[in-house]
């Protein structure tokens, strides 16, 4: 997987973040992304038939991917949380 196609996953899970309706909907996109069969997984999985050096790029690059769509699945879920107990 390319520079490009991590960034282009990014921005779709993202955006399929951003979308999500209700808090049901933001944990469906937490499975997608980084459940036991989700994409970023099936990334991190794939470290391991990787040279080193190519490895040690990818992985900083789908580590950060983990990280921002991590944070922002907690900040959109949040979201809902505060807009129930108004």
């Amino acid at each position: 997987m390319t520079k490009n196609s991590i960034d282009q996953l990014r921005d779709e899970l993202l955006a399929a973040i951003q979308a999500a309706p209700n808090g049901a909907a933001v944990e469906d996109v937490r499975i997608i992304a980084l459940g036991k069969k989700g994409r970023i997984t099936a990334l991190m999985k794939d470290l391991g038939s990787m040279e080193p050096d190519a490895r040690k790029a990818f992985g900083q690059q789908v580590n950060a991917l983990k990280g921002e769509v991590g944070g922002a699945l907690e900040a959109r879920k949040q979201t809902f949380e505060a807009a129930a107990l108004d």
